[in-house]
């Protein structure tokens, strides 16, 4: 399946606690976005192929729930333009996630958000958006691209508070190769 289907899975194995499952992904999902980060670092494989590579998982606590992802978790506009990918039922790919991003920026708003990295003094700013990747892609759109998933770190996308046709001017970018590092 997709990376919606990749994201359940893969917090159905890593909850069980058990090593000696392996998941494996045929892609065939709207953006494919695990898939792609995989095959870009690993290489393609077959379902008969034994070669097994151990990734990095993140982990989500808030109000007693615990998710774990394996390619991104996104606050702000990330999280309102999967919502809005969720209501157009007729395109696929980064036209899917291109008209929800653009749908999802009409409505936005940067919103107040508290931020402690590494357990340091929360900082209080308005934030766009701030995504977490272990991955390259989240939606089609090239946030990480510099990603490993194997290196124990997560490459954090943090957008500010910018204009809506300010960022609407970034997404061709981000669909090419990745955001631009000064902004």
């Amino acid at each position: 399946g997709g990376d919606g289907t990749v994201h359940e899975v893969a917090n159905g194995v890593l909850s069980s606690g058990r090593e000696d499952v392996t998941l494996a992904v045929v892609p065939i999902g709207s953006a494919n976005d695990f898939a792609f980060s995989m095959r870009r670092q690993f290489g393609a494989s077959s379902l008969s192929d034994d070669s097994i590579h151990l990734i990095d998982a993140g982990e989500v606590k808030s109000h007693g729930r615990r998710r774990f992802f394996v390619e991104s978790v996104g606050l702000g506009l990330s999280a309102r333009v999967t919502l809005e990918s969720r209501k157009i039922q007729w395109l696929q790919g980064l036209l899917l996630y291109g008209w929800a991003a653009l749908r999802a920026l009409s409505a936005h708003r940067p919103q107040s958000l508290s931020i402690a990295w590494d357990g340091g003094t929360p900082i209080e700013q308005p934030t766009l958006m701030l995504t977490l990747m272990l991955g390259l892609r989240e939606g089609n759109f090239h946030l990480a691209p510099h990603a490993v998933m194997d290196d124990g770190q997560f490459d954090a996308v943090h957008a500010l508070e910018i204009g809506r046709w300010a960022a609407m001017r970034l997404l061709p970018s981000l669909a090419k190769s990745g955001p631009p590092t000064d902004h």
